[in-house]
């Protein structure tokens, strides 16, 4: 037979037909292609066709409908495949099964602070080449040092002007073109001084008395040292052989300029001014 559940299908049926009228199997037979003879064919010899020729012999189909149910009853049980000839697997659920985890108090690893940054060393400037100029009279030497007393009887050190501009002049009272450089000299000095210019005046006449100077001096207004030199040092250590002689020296000490000879004021304010602005 093609199909068991169809054979149970078919034996439900007669159950209702026979408990309730008696009916015809051939509509029945025609349910998975079975035929009437086919049905009948597997009745013969079940519990359900011994019950049907019995009570049909008697002629009273409707009686002991019980025990014809349970006749049917046992021929659908032996038709029933048991639970271990076709094993029923549970369809697979879409829903995954979730585990519930419970945490473990763990601690949080201590953080480690970040190590503070190391400040860069300060970087050590390379040092310069040390340039020693030659002390001289001359442009580009470092100015030679000395000591004079002035007409106030104080000494006089270039050295202390150190770090300042400072104009040496050489002349004498005699001498006519010195005479037309001081008032030059004392206009310059007096714009310029609280800027930080230093005028010092030398004159070498070795036959001047300091009290002539010094009265020379006030009259044309001299208000910066002013100097003897008897002696004739200096005037030898700056070559003034010839005058008026006016050297410039910047705040470094070093002589920038020689000049022979009276200067225009003019020229004598320009080069002023670039001394004190570092050229």
């Amino acid at each position: 037979m093609k199909n068991p559940n169809s054979f149970i299908l078919i034996l439900m049926s007669v159950l209702v037909c026979l408990v309730s009228t008696r009916c015809s199997l051939a509509p029945l037979a025609q349910v998975d292609s079975l035929t009437l003879a086919q049905t009948q064919e597997a009745l013969q010899g079940t519990a359900i066709a011994q019950t049907m020729q019995a009570f049909e012999s008697n002629g009273d189909p409707h009686a002991h409908q019980t025990a014809i149910a349970q006749s049917i009853d046992q021929t659908v049980q032996a038709w029933m495949p048991t639970a271990t000839d076709t094993p029923v697997s549970k369809p697979p659920t879409d829903t995954p099964t979730v585990t519930p985890v419970t945490p473990s108090a763990t601690s949080l690893p201590s953080w480690t602070p970040i190590p503070s940054l190391t400040p860069i060393a300060s970087l050590t400037p390379i040092p310069t080449a040390t340039v020693i100029l030659r002390v001289c009279a001359q442009a580009g030497c470092k100015a030679p040092d000395f000591t004079l007393t002035s007409v106030k009887d104080d000494p006089i050190s270039l050295k202390a002007y150190q770090g300042k501009t400072v104009v040496l002049n050489f002349w004498t009272t005699w001498c006519p073109h010195c005479r037309a450089q001081i008032p030059d000299l004392v206009a310059v000095y007096n714009k310029y001084k609280s800027k930080g210019l230093v005028v010092l005046s030398v004159e070498i006449d070795n036959n001047s008395t300091k009290k002539k100077i010094l009265n020379f001096a006030n009259e044309n207004g001299m208000d910066f040292p002013v100097m003897l030199d008897k002696q004739g040092t200096v005037s030898k250590l700056y070559q003034a052989s010839s005058i008026p002689k006016t050297v410039f020296i910047d705040a470094r000490g070093v002589i920038k300029t020689v000049a022979v000879g009276r200067i225009p004021r003019d020229s004598l304010e320009m080069q002023v001014s670039r001394l004190l602005a570092g050229y």
